[in-house]
């Protein structure tokens, strides 16, 4: 599981790095199927969801994740959304 882990997390930070928001939306995804306790792969996920257009649909998840996370790092990126400043 780790391994799995590791890797997809790995591609899904590789890919946003390299603005390949598509495929890094897709590894995020992976790693949280994975693992949904992940914070990294939670924000690379929504990040790449607004850099895609879909703003509502990053908040949407974001709020989510916050819920079950309480995850500071989460609320940050949600503000920052919401006020447009990504």
């Amino acid at each position: 599981e780790m391994c799995i882990r590791d890797s997809s997390l790995f591609l899904a930070k590789s890919y946003y790095r390299k603005g390949n928001y598509k495929k890094a939306e897709y590894w995020a995804l992976q790693t949280n199927k994975v693992n949904d306790t992940i914070e990294e792969s939670w924000l690379i996920f929504a990040k790449s969801k607004v850099k895609q257009g879909q703003k509502n649909e990053a908040i949407s998840i974001l709020t989510t994740y916050i819920k079950k996370s309480n995850s500071l790092q989460a609320k940050n990126l949600l503000y920052k959304i919401k006020k447009g400043t990504l």
